[in-house]
């Protein structure tokens, strides 16, 4: 058996002898059960601030720092304060798409109110190809699942035929989110490479998330990206990461304790997250 010597706050060791002496085990194994315990959830996890309810009803301000998030992912998506615009992380880098369409890293100290991480390792990879929609995409997603009633993470990486994206823009706290995002901006384009980004949330979880799959993207320059509203994949790996336990950390903000969250959040959300608008579209072929 191997040793290990580490420096442990003497209340924390008060409380782990105190269990042990409860539970009539040695406090060897019970802080070595505690590790792997530890270890094993933080791989099968999917971390989140707040709720997809609570950003339907404009719950915008910052609950976490960027700084937060790393510490819970290296993969994943969210807004910033604001609704400024979409977040996507991706090996550990953290990205904003903005409403003028620029892309750029993110520090620590940017605030968001709502972000879904995980440390992504896929369970399966698919090679894929000549697959026309995000329909075709999907169905490829659901037939490699094994289930609907637990989470998944999901990367897409390969030669995009076409994208069309989205990025808020930035709002008042407190705009219902189906009329913040009637003033997004949308982009179109052909042949970009890339990596889609995103998550396969059950239907029971409405409201806590974005039921379906919620999708992001950015391009491999790092310079094009936003919320996915159809994408065409010419050729590429699709992998997933099954995910079987939730954690949520729900924001102590004012406009989080003092908003109506009774409502259903469903219908809204679909609008919001899968409608596009129907203004001006960018449709320039470049990425």
């Amino acid at each position: 058996m191997a040793e290990l010597r580490v420096d442990i706050p003497a209340s924390l060791i008060d409380r782990a002898q105190r269990f042990a002496d409860e539970h009539d085990r040695p406090i060897d194994a019970v802080v070595s059960d505690a590790i792997r315990r530890l270890l094993e959830h933080d791989a099968h996890t999917v971390f989140q601030i707040s709720t997809a309810g609570a950003l339907v009803e404009g719950v915008y301000s910052g609950a976490a720092t960027v700084g937060v998030l790393r510490a819970h992912g290296n993969f994943g998506l969210g807004t910033f304060e604001g609704l400024d615009g979409e977040m996507i992380v991706v090996d550990g880098e953290v990205f904003q798409v903005r409403a003028d369409g620029r892309v750029r890293v993110v520090s620590d100290e940017v605030t968001t109110p709502f972000a879904v991480l995980t440390n992504y390792e896929a369970d399966r990879e698919i090679s894929a190809r000549s697959l026309p929609d995000l329909a075709a995409i999907v169905a490829v997603l659901d037939r490699a699942r094994d289930t609907d009633n637990v989470f998944f993470a999901v990367r897409v990486e390969g030669t995009f035929s076409h994208l069309h994206v989205r990025a808020a823009c930035q709002v008042p706290d407190g705009t219902p989110l189906v009329e913040a995002t009637k003033r997004q901006s949308e982009w179109i384009r052909d042949d970009v490479d890339g990596v889609m980004v995103g998550f396969y949330s059950p239907a029971y979880s409405a409201g806590i998330d974005v039921a379906g799959y919620h999708l992001h993207f950015v391009d491999a320059r790092r310079s094009f990206g936003g919320h996915i509203l159809d994408a065409g994949l010419r050729e590429g790996t699709i992998g997933l990461q099954r995910l079987d336990h939730l954690e949520v950390d729900l924001p102590e903000t004012a406009a989080f304790l003092n908003a109506d969250l009774s409502h259903d959040a469903r219908a809204a959300l679909d609008v919001a997250e899968h409608e596009p608008e129907a203004g001006d579209v960018d449709t320039r072929a470049d990425g």
